[in-house]
């Protein structure tokens, strides 16, 4: 099978886990596959493994309905001689129809989340348009990916799908397993030495995108509501606090047992070195 897939946002290099659940999947799938990515310009070719990227998209948010895009993603079927159109997230679903219709190849949706449930948790008034549009795109698809059992099966009984042409897609991890227990205490012992934190104190983390709404909201609600009840209960605890796009004003607040670090290049470090990893996310996905 020759495959083209669109990414119709800036996911290389790969640094959010979203992010990272796009590189990781291509990465491996190309192993088995013939794959070209077609995305934005902002993404840096060089950063992907193993397929061929081409940056041809404009970055301009009409990039979701500009209709020339059709004929430069026609053109590459043409060339590479694609037999398969993958779509990450519904909202290409115009355009991967189209191509299925002109072009002759089957369509694949790949799914994050149900995005018309998600904006309907956020408020938004427009979520049923979307929902709908959703609903269409899974429908025309020849097969659908989807990212945890929940959504599978949700949209199966929503909209109407068949089961054989649903699979669930989990994020992946090049993470083999769980580290042994030396190597966690050593990466903890690292981080307590590194952050001049006692050794006797458990570390917590949260971490997240916080350029997105749920994702702030939840730190907020970390901060706010759920440190002053920690610091109630007279315990011992360093929260810490990483990722991408925290708000200046937190960044350089000081808020009791919180360490607000933003993003850390090794995350890995983090992962193994604490003991408690922090969701307080209550709106949204992803």
């Amino acid at each position: 099978m020759n495959i083209i897939s669109l990414v119709s946002y800036p996911f290389l290099p790969a640094r959010s886990g979203g992010q990272k659940g796009i590189a990781l999947f291509y990465k491996y799938f190309s192993r088995h596959h013939q794959v070209t990515v077609i995305t934005t310009r902002k993404n840096q070719p060089d950063a992907a493994v193993g397929y061929e990227l081409l940056n041809i998209l404009p970055n301009a948010r009409t990039r979701y309905f500009n209709p020339f895009i059709f004929f430069r993603v026609r053109k590459q079927i043409r060339e590479k001689k694609a037999t398969h159109l993958i779509l990450e997230h519904p909202y290409y679903g115009w355009l991967g129809i189209l191509l299925k219709k002109f072009c002759g190849v089957r369509l694949v949706v790949h799914s994050h989340n149900m995005e018309g449930k998600r904006w309907k948790s956020l408020g938004k008034w427009w979520w049923p348009i979307l929902w709908n549009y959703e609903r269409l795109t899974h429908r025309q698809a020849d097969f659908n990916f989807f990212i945890q059992d929940e959504d599978r099966n949700y949209a199966i009984s929503a909209f109407g799908l068949d089961p054989a042409s649903c699979l669930t897609v989990s994020f992946g991890t090049e993470i083999p397993g769980p580290l042994p227990l030396e190597a966690r205490q050593a990466a903890r012992s690292q981080l307590h030495e590194q952050l001049q934190i006692p050794g006797h104190i458990p570390l917590l983390l949260f971490n997240g995108a916080f350029g997105y709404a749920p994702n702030r909201e939840a730190l907020d609600s970390l901060l706010f509501k759920l440190n002053p009840i920690l610091q109630g209960k007279d315990i011992p605890y360093r929260i810490l606090v990483l990722g991408l796009d925290i708000p200046e004003a937190i960044r350089h607040a000081s808020y009791p047992s919180v360490l607000v670090l933003g993003f850390a290049e090794n995350l890995e470090l983090y992962l193994n070195g604490c003991q408690v990893f922090l969701n307080t996310v209550v709106s949204g996905g992803g």
